[in-house]
Parts: structure tokens; C-alpha cells; sequence
């Protein structure tokens, strides 16, 4: 694993300020790139590690190379995405053996509303993953980009999510007019942070069914790994 600090600026009160955005950098040289964007400051390696714990069973498992990144607020709302987007393109070679990479996107609850909105701007990113997503980035925003947004999505949201509210997983759905494949779970007994263990286990699991051509079983309970309690 390498850490990477992302040096970029930003317009505050008609001052530029210098911003600093750390990545992690698991390389693994198969073309495939999964970008992880956690949620409203959201830190880069999550909670209890599961952040870490996730990118290297992705790793191990032979899915893709995976770049974290947190997501503090620093407005405007994309900026930090774009700019993590940026270095993973320019750098594609070293993280994952080709200059012209396929890339997925994994966010959870506001990083997946931020993904929504501008992953169609982006032809390399031919698969987006959305956990518990949360429209707070604005409802507009988030119709503007997954209505133009023709790749894969997998939306995954629990039925006790108390703070996006479980029908969130159908607004996103429903506005996904020309994606090439859309996909809804609703996860029994799981709220936003998808605690418990089977919940956990799901979430690790998540990203291979959404990435893998041939998929798995999904959700399994005994599947996955342990990310915690």
C-alpha cells in the first residue's frame, strides 16, 4: 500500500486556500481500478478499518486495484472526487498496469450521491456501486448524472436505514434511465452503517457482484468477511 497527498487549491471568500487530500494507493496490475469514496466526512480508512480490511480482500481476491481516499467537506461537494479521479487516471499505469484503465466506483451514503452526479462524465467508469446512497449532494444534481449515465449500477441500502430512509435505493434506481444494467438489493435487519456481522459480511461482498462478470450469490450471510460487529 502507498500513501499519496493531493496538494490543490480553492476559492474561499475570494481567497485561494491549499487543500491537502490523502489517498491509499493498493496496487494490482489487471486494468481495473475500484475507487472507494466513503460517506459526509468520511474517514479514509472507515470505521474500525473496514475500509483498509475491504480494499485488501478485493486485492487478495484478484478483483482490481482499489484507491481510498476520506471525504471531508471542503466544497464545492465534487472537488475532492474529481481531483482523487484525476491522479487515478493519470497514474493508471503504475496502479493497475495500463494507461487506459476500466474503472468502478464504490461510495457509501453522501460518497455515493457524489458518484451519481458525475460519473457519467467519465468513460473509463463502466460500473458504479452505491451503499446506502444519500441525496444530500442535491436531488437535481443526482437526476442530472444517473440519467445520463449508461454503465452498470448496483444499488445496496438497508430496510432499517434511518438516516437516508430505505426508499432512497428506489429514488436512485428510478432515475437510472439509460444505465446498461441496474440492479436494487434492500438488505433485511441492516441501517445505514450496515452493523452486525452479516451485514458486514454483505457489504465486503457488494463490490464483487457488482464488478465480477460472473456474478455470486448476493447478499449471502455466510459469505464475505468479517469487517465488525
Amino acid at each position: 500500500m502507498k500513501k499519496v497527498i493531493l496538494k490543490w487549491y480553492r476559492d474561499m471568500l475570494g481567497q485561494k486556500v491549499r487543500y491537502e487530500q490523502e489517498l491509499a494507493i493498493h496496487p494490482f496490475n489487471n486494468g481495473k481500478i475500484i475507487v472507494n469514496y466513503p460517506g459526509a466526512d468520511g474517514d479514509i480508512h472507515g470505521y474500525n478499518r473496514k475500509y483498509v480490511t475491504l480494499a485488501n480482500y478485493i486485492v487478495e481476491s484478484g478483483l482490481g486495484a482499489v484507491v481510498r481516499s476520506g471525504n471531508p467537506y471542503v466544497g464545492p461537494w465534487d472537488r475532492s472526487l474529481r481531483e482523487m479521479l484525476t491522479y487515478v487516471l493519470t497514474h493508471s499505469k503504475e496502479i493497475c498496469g495500463t494507461k487506459k484503465p476500466e474503472i468502478y466506483l464504490m461510495g457509501f451514503s453522501a460518497g455515493a450521491g457524489s458518484i451519481s452526479t458525475l460519473a457519467w462524465e467519465y468513460p473509463e467508469i463502466t460500473k458504479i456501486l452505491l451503499m446506502a446512497p444519500a441525496i444530500g449532494v442535491g436531488e437535481e444534481a443526482v437526476a442530472k448524472g444517473l440519467k445520463q449515465y449508461t454503465g452498470e449500477v448496483y444499488i445496496v441500502i438497508g430496510d432499517s436505514d434511518e438516516v437516508v430512509k430505505p426508499n432512497a435505493g428506489e429514488i436512485f434506481f428510478n432515475f437510472c434511465d439509460v444505465a446498461s444494467r441496474k440492479e436494487l438489493f434492500v438488505i433485511e435487519d441492516c441501517d445505514h452503517q450496515f452493523r452486525m456481522e452479516k451485514n458486514g459480511r454483505i457489504m465486503s461482498q457488494a463490490p464483487f457482484y457488482a464488478f465480477l462478470d460472473e456474478k455470486p450469490t448476493f447478499p449471502d450471510i455466510n459469505g464475505g468477511i468479517f469487517l465488525y460487529e
